[in-house]
């Protein structure tokens, strides 16, 4: 009897995964960076949805690439005219004034925030990413451009205080909470962050009693307001992807977002449409508002790939030397600092492991970019979480067992021997 068990279980394991083999082959796509208009792979479900999210691993190379590759797909064939990034809407501001004059000043003044952090953004993959996205923009019809839309919490307050006093009245303001605002953005530091959030709630409680405000803002009132909410969040005690997803919908309406057909290139974990791990993705709050529900997500997984990592205190802690040196030892090409270190990107170690990659692995090359789509009508994904899941040192479990891959996203972007993001360092090209 058990002999029979066990036959049946081999035979039940090998179908499915011939199944499993012969659905993905007839739904994958190579992604060759020179020929990225033909990726007919995506064009049913980008006529059909409404929101598009690529959910990336900081600090690869290659999926800039292909950030740049779907939004000007998106652009031509969808009109998507909105670029959702993972920046504050400060940055997002200084971005689309350097998309619409070109100053690298600006652009510069961007990635040394983030250089100054310590943090993955920083490197030359996306510097040049953003040099092209402002070449596209300038090859545009004037009545045509696209808005970049910051959606994160502050993450420079340096920025956030520009952005405010170019938003605030040429003559100095007699409404003191204005004034008590601005004047502490001159100071702040993020230790003291909380008295910004603060202020900016007490200010939106004058804006709904006292008109001058309005009056006093003239035509940035509705710029100033996205903003001051934005930093309301700020000690509030709100999850990071309910403070994206507040910020989303006051950026909907500060837009006009409601009809729009939308681009979003943000982190892996943030563009997940279900609960992970007992917490809410971004995503996912999207994913219950009825004017923004039709979403399809393309999440990122690796292998044999690497990433610049941080090599700051936390890592330290729990990275033994001997193996930062054996990675530096292995990658003689990454530059020699001690800023970043180029760590393993593969999901099928122990460390991150996904289940499932295997049968995509069988069907793709090294050194290649393939896309594979998930949700066709006759799918194996619609049960099962096979690819949904992580294990290991970053592990990320769908909360509910009656959920399917399909419940968290629809593609699959594998990239086989991508490069880590060149960290930019000392100087800024």
């Amino acid at each position: 009897m058990k002999q029979l068990i066990l036959i049946l279980f081999i035979s039940h394991h090998l179908s499915g995964q011939v199944n499993f083999n012969q659905y993905l082959s007839e739904n994958k796509q190579e992604i060759k960076l020179e020929e990225s208009e033909k990726l007919d792979i995506l064009n049913i479900d980008f006529s059909t949805n409404k929101i598009f999210l690529f959910g990336e691993n900081h600090g690869a190379s290659q999926p800039h690439d292909i950030d740049f590759i779907l939004f000007k797909k998106l652009y031509t064939e969808q009109k998507v005219r909105h670029y959702i990034a993972e920046i504050d809407p400060s940055k997002a501001w200084l971005l689309n004034i350097y998309l619409k004059d070109g100053e690298e000043i600006k652009l510069k003044k961007l990635f040394k925030s983030w250089q100054k952090e310590g943090l993955q953004w920083a490197n030359y993959s996306n510097y040049n990413k953003y040099i092209k996205l402002h070449k596209f923009y300038k090859s545009l019809p004037k009545n045509q451009k696209f808005t970049v839309i910051g959606i994160d919490v502050i993450q420079d307050y340096t920025i956030l205080n520009d952005y405010v006093k170019y938003l605030l009245p040429k003559k100095e303001t007699k409404l003191v909470f204005l004034k008590e605002f601005s004047s502490a953005l001159d100071t702040v530091q993020y230790s003291n962050r909380k008295y910004i959030g603060d202020i900016a709630r007490k200010i939106l409680k004058e804006f709904e009693v006292n008109k001058n405000y309005e009056n006093e803002l003239r035509g940035n009132y509705q710029e100033f307001k996205f903003v001051i909410k934005n930093a309301s969040y700020v000690g509030n005690k709100m999850y990071r992807d309910s403070i994206m997803y507040r910020t989303f919908e006051d950026a909907s309406i500060f837009y006009k977002l409601k009809n729009k057909k939308l681009y979003g290139f943000l982190g892996f974990y943030h563009t997940l449409q279900t609960n992970y791990s007992k917490s809410t993705p971004f995503a996912c709050h999207l994913k219950k508002n009825k004017d923004f529900s039709k979403i399809i997500s393309i999440q990122m997984l690796a292998l044999n790939s690497l990433v610049l990592l941080p090599y700051n205190a936390d890592i330290k802690k729990v990275m033994p030397a001997a193996f930062v040196d054996k990675l530096r030892k292995d990658n003689p090409t990454f530059p020699n600092t001690e800023k970043y270190i180029p760590y393993e990107l593969s999901n099928d170690n122990f460390r991150m492991n996904v289940d499932g990659i295997e049968d995509l692995k069988k069907l793709t090359l090294i050194n290649t970019i393939n896309i594979f789509k998930l949700n066709s009508d006759n799918s194996p994904y619609k049960s099962g979480k096979f690819l949904a899941e992580v294990t290991g040192f970053q592990t990320l479990k769908m909360d509910k067992l009656s959920e399917n891959t399909l419940d968290a996203f629809q593609y699959v972007v594998l990239f086989r021997n991508s490069p880590a993001g060149i960290p930019l360092l000392e100087n800024i090209p």
